[in-house]
């Protein structure tokens, strides 16, 4: 859910909830330029299910934005979020 848009010094930055309807858990993450980077995607991960042998799929369940899971060799992974 965006609940928030700031600009600074030409760079959008907007709050993204992510959720996971398995153990029920949110995470907000700020995408810069509609991108979640590798750390912030991590760190939701984490936050979204901490359990190392779940196969909950972490980001899980009706989300407010459309988010593709990308990779890149040189960024890692790294989340694109685009409107619905």
């Amino acid at each position: 859910m965006e609940k928030q848009t700031t600009i600074c010094g030409g760079i959008m930055r907007k709050k993204v909830t992510l959720r996971n309807n398995f153990h029920n858990t949110t995470s907000t993450v700020f995408a810069v330029d509609n991108v979640i980077s590798s750390s912030s995607l991590k760190r939701a991960r984490k936050k979204l299910c901490g359990m190392g042998d779940c196969l909950c799929g972490d980001i899980r369940g009706p989300q407010d934005k459309i988010i593709d899971i990308c990779y890149s060799y040189s960024a890692g992974e790294f989340a694109q979020v685009s409107e619905k």
